[in-house]
């Protein structure tokens, strides 16, 4: 995440915006392909804080 990413996020409220929001980093890390630690490196962020990580993401099937 960009810094203007992160400041950003701590200022959306709703959890559903925050989802959102970390769905499109999700997508946007998996699209640049050079990034393929972030997802345990957050994951493991999430986890320090008691949050699921798989329940952030929002799946492209639906």
């Amino acid at each position: 995440m960009t810094k203007n990413q992160k400041k950003l996020f701590k200022k959306l409220k709703s959890n559903y915006n925050k989802k959102k929001f970390i769905n499109l980093i999700y997508s946007q890390q998996k699209a640049f392909g050079k990034f393929k630690h972030w997802e345990k490196i957050y994951q493991k962020k999430c986890d320090k804080k008691d949050i699921n990580f798989e329940n952030l993401i929002i799946s492209d099937e639906h």
